[in-house]
């Protein structure tokens, strides 16, 4: 019997952007967990913001996303998708025909923190829409699977290859620091032993030396 070979996943993390607000529910969450699960047949994290949202989706069928989200958890959405972004190795924008408000910002926010931005846009792709997304975005690709095939071929291996080369700096980095402590120690244990080289030497010196009372002592007697 063959052993199966076992893919061993990267650690390279996809955020999944795209608009949401004021479509069906059960639409986007379907489109969503399809691409989490196709990501991850590729060995690649797709982060879902709308995994930790779609508590506040309307649960009936044809339900839609509101856009109406109260202040206070909206700012609490922000907060958590600005972190999620930040901590992630790209940003896949799912909608990129018809993009949304949040997904204007999460764009800029990745651009300006230089997280590569790939678009999936159709229409765009075909000529059907030209705007700026076509031309300042990293990737324009028609759909998934292509995005996929993009990331895992710029994005995954670079990842990859800056990564082998922080890993050879760390552990030289170390390296350094170990023979930094080495030298460190053996310079105090140096002093150390000057110190008590010193310290027996007067000890007998002190012993063997007569001191000028006993010197006197001694010519008196005479």
């Amino acid at each position: 019997m063959t052993k199966k070979k076992t893919s061993k996943r990267t650690s390279f993390r996809v955020y999944l952007s795209g608009s949401m607000a004021n479509r069906v529910a059960e639409q986007v969450q379907a489109e969503r967990e399809f691409a989490v699960k196709l990501f991850a047949k590729h060995d690649i994290y797709a982060a879902d913001p709308g995994a930790a949202e779609k508590k506040l989706w309307g649960k009936s069928k044809n339900a839609k996303i509101s856009i109406k989200t109260p202040p206070r958890i909206m700012r609490a959405f922000i907060k958590q998708d600005v972190w999620m972004i930040r901590h992630c190795d790209a940003i896949l924008v799912m909608t990129g025909d018809h993009p949304s408000d949040g997904t204007w910002w999460e764009m800029g926010y990745a651009k300006q923190i230089n997280i590569p931005i790939i678009m999936i846009a159709p229409k765009r792709v075909a000529g059907e829409i030209i705007g700026w997304s076509n031309f300042l975005v990293d990737d324009l690709v028609p759909d998934l699977s292509s995005a996929i095939r993009v990331i895992k071929r710029k994005y995954v291996k670079e990842k990859m290859l800056h990564e082998k080369t922080f890993k050879y700096s760390i552990k030289n980095a170390k390296t350094q620091v170990g023979k930094s402590v080495r030298d460190k120690n053996k310079k105090a244990q140096k002093r150390a032993q000057k110190v008590a080289a010193k310290k027996v030497i007067k000890e007998a010196t002190e012993k063997t030396v007569p001191k000028k009372e006993e010197i006197k002592g001694s010519i008196n007697k005479t």
